[in-house]
């Protein structure tokens, strides 16, 4: 079925100044496998016309077994991207994405066979300046997997089941094993279920969990040039290998912002636009990680050693914290954080006598995705929404989510559709408004032309000499006729202009915009990040966003008037 790509190594001291090319999730495994880095297992699809033994040879020489991850090297949006259990399953997936157009105008003229991964999910965004890395925000995201029904044959549509799809949901976001096997042959489409703000990066839970996931970004920047401007980057951490490993890397900066600019005090747009007004100031003023939230007393000039109370015989650290906070240039932000880390490396090394903590410490089934934060329980918590079928939006129901407790705002086009939405009255008022000028001036325009045939005929009548009254019989009656015609006409006109204007009422005006409102808000099945109607971003106490986000999924599950939406 398949032809198998043998991939070429590339020497990591290669620049990379093709933008397109960040884009480029085969290039990004294959300058990744130079270093020490892990990065996910991989090999590309060029054609189509390897069988399946000859697939499976390559799967075991990559090192790779089912399930594996399929996905365009060029696409975005986790659009294309299908988790398949079964070789039957990534041929279903090949037939309908070879040869198409993604959603980046790109063709897919190649396919990703990668490994799949199992563990905590990242994004961590940054900004840099002369290789200098400053991380800006953090966040968890969980994921959804879901039986992919559009790949499903006509003959086996009847006896698939809505229940069979449902049974084959499972959020992903940790490290308990994933089992899907109601439908082997299926594949599964990712579709994100939240992202949920990292509020104690600096946070000593499981080693410093949080800032080694940083400390591997920071590399992966340094190791493809990331030296200028923003970068988006998602990772996961594996409890199982104690590591990191890279999803993607995107020089460019995230969407949706600003998000938690009112916990943290700043964003990677505005850091992004501080390192162009004053780099100085950034090189100074902006820690290498962002403080934790609610920590009043982290100094903003450099980031404050986490280990003050086991450092006292480590006077270099200290003294390397001076250092970079007089003189940035002459140290890297990087290098700092790197030797700090070291340095919890070791400390947590030596704390292994305890063999009960280091038991606790290094349980899997205890670890957490969100280390705890002491200072402060707020955090921002964004929810993706999910179509289970195409349809409309219910804007009442989007009024009620805008009151909830901890709503923030919406995120893309839902944002205007609310205020759209809440406009809608007055809109209405002007459409109608404008509808009864046009038909007033219609009938002022008809009124003024009668008037000037009247005129006409008047002024004919009075200039007939006497001989003309001797006229024919016959152009008399033809006469009559065409004033009796326009008689008829003008009274139908007249019911006309009535009838509008009975019609022209703010009900009927209102039911029209609202339509018009609704058309252009439609909703699509959600099979992936592009397909989804919208983002939710909810802010303040994490059991209270708990409970709001358990309202927002009851309306969208609900299939009555009081559902988020109105299927068609």
């Amino acid at each position: 079925m398949f032809s198998i790509k043998h991939e070429s190594k590339t020497n990591s001291e290669d620049a990379i100044d093709n933008s397109k090319q960040w884009d480029d999730n085969e290039l990004t495994g294959k300058t990744t496998c130079q270093k020490t880095l892990r990065y996910a297992k991989h090999f590309e699809l060029v054609d189509t016309c390897a069988n399946e033994s000859s697939f499976m040879e390559q799967m075991k020489l990559h090192g790779l077994s089912f399930p594996v991850v399929v996905k365009p090297p060029t696409s975005s949006g986790t659009e294309g991207v299908r988790l398949v259990y079964t070789y039957q399953g990534l041929r279903r997936v090949a037939e309908k994405h070879w040869n198409e157009q993604n959603c980046e105008s790109n063709t897919n003229e190649s396919l990703l066979v990668m490994e799949y991964l199992q563990g905590f999910e990242y994004v961590v965004n940054c900004v840099s300046v002369h290789g200098v890395h400053k991380c800006t925000d953090m966040w968890h995201a969980i994921k959804s997997i879901y039986a992919d029904q559009t790949y499903i044959n006509k003959s086996t549509a009847s006896t698939l089941q809505d229940n069979d799809i449902k049974e084959d949901r499972q959020a992903i976001g940790s490290s308990s094993p994933l089992t899907l096997s109601s439908q082997p042959d299926m594949p599964y489409c990712f579709r994100y279920e939240s992202q949920q703000l990292i509020t104690a990066p600096n946070s000593p839970y499981n080693n410093y969990q949080c800032r080694r996931v940083i400390e591997y970004v920071f590399d992966v920047m340094t190791l493809f040039g990331v030296s200028h401007g923003c970068a988006h980057v998602e990772v996961m951490y594996l409890p199982c290998e104690d590591t990191i490993c890279l999803i993607e890397l995107n020089a460019r900066m995230h969407g949706d912002l600003p998000r938690a600019t009112d916990l943290i005090g700043y964003n990677q747009l505005s850091i992004f636009a501080l390192s162009h007004m004053a780099p100085m100031k950034f090189f100074k003023d902006i820690p290498p990680i962002y403080r934790d939230v609610g920590d009043i007393k982290f100094n903003k000039r450099f980031i404050k050693s986490p280990f003050a109370s086991h450092n006292a015989g480590n006077s270099s650290l200290a003294q390397n914290e001076t250092n970079h906070s007089n003189d940035s240039s002459s140290y890297s932000a990087i290098q700092f954080l790197k030797q700090s880390l070291s340095f919890a490396k070791n400390h947590f090394k030596t704390r292994g006598t305890d063999e009960k903590q280091v038991e606790i410490d290094h349980n899997i089934n205890t670890l957490d995705p969100i280390p705890f934060n002491p200072y402060s329980n707020e955090s921002v918590r964004v929810i993706f929404l999910h179509a289970n079928r195409d349809g409309y939006i219910n804007f009442d129901v989007l009024v009620s989510i805008s009151q909830l407790p901890t709503f923030k705002r919406f995120t893309r086009s839902l944002n205007n559709a609310l205020e759209q939405y809440l406009q809608l009255d007055s809109l209405s008022e002007y459409v109608l408004k404008e509808r009864q000028k046009t038909i007033a001036l219609k009938k002022l325009n008809r009124i003024k032309s009668l008037e000037g045939d009247d005129e006409k005929n008047t002024h004919d009548t009075t200039d007939r000499n006497d001989d003309d009254e001797s006229a024919d019989d016959s152009n008399n009656s033809e006469h009559k006729q065409n004033n009796n015609e326009d008689n008829i006409f003008d009274a139908g006109m007249g019911e006309y202009y009535i009838s509008l204007e009975k019609y022209l009422t703010f009900e009927t005006v209102y039911r029209e915009c609202l339509q018009e409102l609704k058309q252009a808000h439609r909703v699509t099945k959600t099979m992936d990040l592009i397909t989804s109607p919208g983002c939710v971003i909810l802010q303040g106490n994490i059991d209270d966003m708990t409970q709001d986000t358990a309202v927002i999924r009851q309306f969208e599950n609900a299939n009555d008037r009081n559902g988020l939406y109105e299927h068609t």
